[in-house]
């Protein structure tokens, strides 16, 4: 089973959940109707509901309309780049992600999300430099309070890229001591000790 797309998408699922009835007052009905029906697609897709790799371009249609209505919602951008991915168009994944990160205040899952496809690629420098971006990211919404418990789990995770599997795992150990008893911790254990970065990478970028 593939790897869930964590990394990406913690940050909107906590905070923009479909079932929240109070995120979705929040967002234009438009978009979140066209995104919900893509959604839908996409996921029949993948059940294999249905088998024709065109009926995708509509949901990125309908993902580009939700963008256009709302710029700034991570969920549609990261929706958006999951079937792009699926469709393996890499490129426009990449540029696509770009675009969010330069309109979506800190939004380190997106510098993260590029510094995987970098490190895929080999391009070992240029991941570097996107995760340094992510890292400072969280910092920042660490230090304004928000979602903090969710940065720090990504931000450990990312030490597995910019350092070694020794410092990751120093650094969720610490945060299972900060927080024994929270759930989000807790569900991130087998991901860090079962972690296979070559592996990781190909299902999270939908190589295999």
């Amino acid at each position: 089973m593939r790897i869930l797309y964590f990394i990406l998408i913690v940050l909107v699922s906590c905070t923009k959940s479909a079932s929240d009835s109070k995120i979705k007052l929040a967002i234009d009905p438009v978009a979140l109707e066209l995104n919900e029906k893509a959604i839908e697609r996409f996921n029949n897709y993948n059940l294999g509901l249905i088998n024709d790799k065109d009926s995708l371009e509509l949901s990125l249609k309908e993902l580009s309309r939700a963008i256009q209505i709302d710029p700034k919602n991570s969920a549609f951008y990261s929706n958006k780049t999951e079937i792009l991915l699926t469709l393996n168009r890499e490129e426009e994944a990449l540029k696509l992600m770009k675009e969010a990160v330069q309109l979506i205040p800190f939004y380190a899952e997106g510098y993260t999300f590029i510094g995987y496809i970098y490190e895929y690629n080999g391009k070992v420098q240029e991941s570097q430099a996107w995760f340094q971006k992510a890292l400072h990211a969280y910092d920042e919404r660490i230090e304004e309070g928000k979602y903090v418990i969710n940065s720090k789990v990504n931000k450990a995770f990312i030490y597995f890229f910019v350092e070694n599997e020794e410092k990751a795992l120093l650094e969720f150990e610490k945060l299972k001591e900060e927080y024994p008893d929270d759930n989000s911790v807790l569900y991130m254990e087998y991901f860090f000790y079962e972690f296979e970065k070559e592996q990781f990478l190909k299902e999270i970028l939908r190589k295999e």
